[in-house]
């Protein structure tokens, strides 16, 4: 990880040494991983489409977003909105 800079150069260092002890270090399945990206990109961005999510948090590194997103929404973590006026399709929003 990137512990600190020099100029315009990072400077990278081992997360086991400099990650402060509340943080949750939980070995992730790809699974957990996928969808735990996407909630996170869906709350950044307030709205998203799939291709959106897809380059936001992790660019590019879902395996299974479409599953990802249907479990999120199958467990109210999210919800599918249609904007016609703004041509919004099935965007995913995260309820506050």
């Amino acid at each position: 990880m990137v512990v600190g800079h020099e100029g315009l150069q990072n400077i990278w260092g081992l997360s086991e040494r400099f990650l402060p002890s509340w943080v949750n270090r939980t070995a992730l399945s790809e699974e957990e991983f996928e969808v735990e990206a996407a909630q996170r990109a869906i709350r950044a961005l307030g709205t998203a489409s799939p291709c959106e999510i897809h380059y936001y948090f992790v660019r590019g590194r879902y395996q299974n977003l479409k599953k990802a997103v249907e479990r999120l929404q199958k467990e109210s973590a999210i919800h599918r909105i249609s904007v016609k006026e703004l041509g919004w399709q099935g965007r995913a929003i995260h309820p506050r």
